[in-house]
């Protein structure tokens, strides 16, 4: 998606969202300023949105993410953000 992306990630309990979050933006900054379009200015938003899933909702998570560009051609990403909120 052009504004935002899922990661559906596992997570042990030591180690924070934020600490992850950090590194995938750093990591993800770089490549995209250096590898895939470098010269062009490219900036992540400041925050981020979280949500813990259980086990079993997992399954349902990831199809989401497989299928978001169909789900947001239905419904766009602010309107589903407005709701969460």
């Amino acid at each position: 998606m052009p504004e935002h992306m899922h990661l559906l990630v596992h997570l042990p309990t030591t180690v924070e969202v934020a600490t992850v979050m950090k590194q995938v933006k750093g990591s993800s900054s770089h490549l995209i300023t250096h590898k895939i379009a470098p010269g062009e200015w490219f900036k992540w938003q400041g925050s981020y949105g979280a949500f813990a899933v259980s086990k079993s909702e997992v399954p349902q998570k990831r199809l989401y993410i497989q299928n978001q560009e169909q789900h947001h051609q239905l419904v766009d990403f602010q309107q589903e953000w407005d709701k969460l909120e």
